[in-house]
């Protein structure tokens, strides 16, 4: 009788830490199929460019700095960005002079449409790093962010409202 309690409580233990075992396998599991995280916010410092739209994605995406004379600095240049996808660039050169920032991309949604947009404006480059720059696809919108400064450029030709990318007011 004492020998057969002795197992049972042997086999109640050992079926606890292999259910133990099993639930925290399943957590890892999980866990690995878990998206990445990508930035929402701009952070000092850096230059962002992510893309979490499933359906859209660029190709030929490149963000530049244009000088006061026009000259253009490649910041970000990437054959294709795509859900999750996660560039940066933390060195960009010192401009003391006010600058654009602008981005040319194929946009890949509906259809295949050649973008070129200038995003921004400031004074310098440190100006721009003060807060850093986040560049983030949503599908068929781009999310321009510095600090808590935040612009939306969208495809007009996907809300019915235009042909072409525009900035949402």
């Amino acid at each position: 009788m004492a020998k057969k309690s002795v197992i049972i409580i042997i086999s109640t233990i050992l079926a606890v830490i292999l259910a133990c075992f099993g639930f925290l396998a399943m957590i890892v599991w999980l866990d690995v199929d878990t998206p990445p995280k990508i930035p929402q916010n701009s952070e000092k410092g850096k230059v962002i460019l992510t893309s979490r739209g499933c359906c859209f994605w660029a190709e030929d995406v490149t963000v530049y700095v244009l000088d006061e004379h026009g000259n253009k600095t490649v910041l970000i240049s990437e054959k294709k960005v795509y859900e999750y996808d996660v560039f940066e660039n933390k060195r960009i050169p010192k401009i003391d002079t006010p600058i654009k920032i602008g981005i040319d991309f194929i946009a890949q949604y509906s259809d295949t449409k050649s973008v070129s947009l200038i995003l921004g404006e400031f004074l310098s480059t440190d100006e721009m790093l003060e807060n850093g720059l986040l560049l983030k696809f949503d599908d068929a919108t781009l999310r321009v962010r510095n600090g808590e400064n935040e612009k939306f450029f969208s495809d007009g030709g996907f809300g019915g409202v235009g042909d072409g990318w525009y900035k949402r007011e």
